[in-house]
């Protein structure tokens, strides 16, 4: 048994960052971040399961990278045999 992972680090542009920063003002869904977020999780995901198509037991970890990214890490196991 293996464990594999593929790490995906996105960041925001700053014409998106600068309009989240204000609906972060004034409240609300932030739906640029959470675009970025889906994208980076869909294209982690896709990029294990092709490179590993036998892997099983899936996770993720989202954390932020630096101030204006984060770092989505998907990882599984795939058995030897």
């Amino acid at each position: 048994m293996k464990i594999v992972w593929k790490t995906k680090v996105n960041s925001r542009n700053f014409v998106s960052d600068f309009g989240a920063n204000i609906q972060n003002i004034i409240g609300g869904r932030l739906k640029t971040y959470e675009s970025m977020i889906d994208l980076s999780i869909k294209e982690a995901t896709d990029e294990l399961i092709k490179e590993n198509p036998k892997v099983t037991d899936i996770k993720m970890q989202i954390t932020e990278f630096a101030n204006a990214s984060i770092a989505v890490i998907v990882y599984g196991v795939v058995n030897d045999q």
